[in-house]
């Protein structure tokens, strides 16, 4: 519940916002007497406590304090105030003081119960140094106000009496009622010409504006964005984006400490506070969703927490400029997953987007992204690396047979080359060959000849007819033996070069 700071006693020798080492803090609460007899208290005390007349500093904050009424019509719901009391003091006499809840009202004591720690939190907008209480929007800007109420009011008397001035009439010659009744072309009965006098009217001094002005101008130093935004976006709408964001930064500076302040103070107290009501009362496991996912946890087992991280919301320029930056970061991460540095992560770059999209004003923005870390995402990864995988091994088996057919034509053409190559040495073989056969067919023809010629000049016919004979086996012979290896060389040439 929120307590009015009017309705909370911290010692004086307290300087911090944080309430949980004070010696002693109090809160004034009004119960009813039937509530105070459910908490679990003396009825017979309760019925006897005085009844609740209302709080001075509280009446001069309330507006209609003259509407309240604490009178009822039955002692069940009369008002009774009420004092719980958290107070450090040595009961047990060990010499170290503990700390305790004491309940009060009337000078009764109600209750008196040994307590882990102050069940309050204290929040500050604007830290006051070495004090308790801060200060507030409204105490920054209370002495300029009330600078500026009587110029203002000058200002408007001086307007009033410029279109209604005062006059001097003289007594008797002047019809007062007419006078009086101030009317747009309104008829007055005068004795005389002179019976009515004009009465100069002091006139406001242009410094007073200027004063106003400059009172504004402090104002709006002191408030920062919520005093003049309007007026101040106006002066500069024809800058740049850039200048107007450095603008409305510098306005918006003044708000942006007073909610870091609270988060820091307040919110931090009272998540710290929370963590230890749980982790001392909650029984039992206990399931929550974290990032996705569903965990479960026994708050028994938690440590006490001293520390908590606050998270403030930022302005509007606040996050137009940081909306900028991580733009910036999304091209930085897009630009190193396309050169495949190893500083790139997926997940960070999921990060990225889903951070510049919320900076972007639009809620959950995980509605059109899915997180690589989820089971979503992790199957699409499992997918696409599986198909990734299959077209690699693909491109490989072409690649593989890309490389033997061009393995297999470089070892054709280099076997052409040897057929040739031998096809040429047998036709050079067989030319030579030839031109050997052709010779010694010319020899033998030549030697058949003399033989023929000369077993015409011999009578000896029969010796002359043998050795003709003779020479001519031995020529169809040695023809036979040139035609063989013609034979061997044109199936050697066949078999290395079958096209020829």
């Amino acid at each position: 519940m929120s307590v009015p700071p009017e309705n909370t006693v911290v010692c004086g020798d307290h300087t911090s916002p944080f309430l949980h080492n004070a010696r002693f803090v109090a809160h004034e609460m009004i119960e009813t007497e039937s509530s105070l007899i459910e908490q679990g208290f003396d009825p017979d005390v309760v019925k006897g406590l005085p009844s609740y007349s209302g709080n001075v500093e509280a009446l001069s904050r309330t507006r209609e304090a003259d509407a309240q009424d604490y009178d009822s019509a039955h002692h069940s719901t009369r008002m009774i105030s009420v004092q719980e009391c958290y107070i450090l003091i040595d009961y047990d006499g060990d010499g170290i003081a503990e700390r305790r809840k004491v309940v009060i009202s009337g000078g009764d004591l109600l209750a008196n119960d040994e307590w882990s720690g102050v069940s309050m939190v204290g929040g500050v907008g604007i830290i006051v140094p070495h004090k308790y209480k801060g200060v507030s929007l409204f105490d920054r800007l209370k002495d300029i106000q009330d600078a500026k109420t009587p110029v203002a009011r000058a200002i408007i008397d001086g307007t009033q009496l410029s279109s209604n001035p005062r006059i001097g009439a003289v007594k008797g010659e002047v019809n007062l009622d007419d006078l009086l009744t101030s009317r747009t072309g309104g008829v007055v009965r005068l004795e005389s010409a002179n019976s009515v006098v004009a009465l100069p009217n002091p006139e406001v001094p242009s410094s007073s504006y200027t004063f106003l002005q400059m009172m504004d101008n402090v104002r709006a130093e002191r408030g920062g964005s919520a005093i003049g935004t309007s007026s101040e976006a106006q002066k500069i709408m024809g800058d740049t984006a850039h200048g107007i964001e450095r603008v409305m930064s510098a306005m918006e500076l003044n708000n942006a400490t007073i909610a870091r302040s609270l988060g820091e103070t307040l919110v931090r107290g009272i998540f710290i506070e929370l963590h230890n009501i749980i982790r001392e009362n909650f029984a039992g496991e206990m399931s929550a969703k974290v990032g996705g996912k569903w965990i479960k946890t026994v708050p028994s087992e938690w440590k006490k927490r001293t520390k908590v991280t606050v998270q403030v919301g930022s302005s509007q320029a606040e996050r137009a400029r940081q909306s900028m930056v991580m733009d910036k970061v999304v091209m930085v991460l897009e630009k190193l997953a396309s050169t495949g540095s190893v500083m790139f992560n997926e997940s960070k770059l999921y990060t990225a987007i889903t951070d510049a999209i919320s900076l972007g004003g639009v809620k959950n923005p995980e509605r059109y992204l899915d997180d690589p870390d989820s089971d979503e995402g992790k199957a699409k990864k499992d997918g696409m690396d599986k198909q990734k995988q299959e077209m690699k091994q693909k491109e490989d088996m072409m690649n593989q047979a890309m490389v033997k057919a061009q393995t297999d034509i470089a070892n054709a053409e280099l076997m052409t080359g040897r057929a040739n190559l031998i096809a040429q040495n047998v036709k050079l073989q067989q030319s030579n060959m030839k031109m050997k056969f052709d010779g010694i067919i010319g020899g033998l023809k030549l030697q058949l000849e003399e033989a023929k010629q000369e077993s015409a000049d011999y009578k000896d016919g029969a010796n002359l007819a043998f050795d003709y004979d003779k020479l001519n086996a031995d020529v169809m012979l040695k023809l036979l033996e040139l035609g063989k290896d013609m034979q061997d060389q044109g199936q050697m040439a066949q078999q290395y070069y079958p096209q020829q």
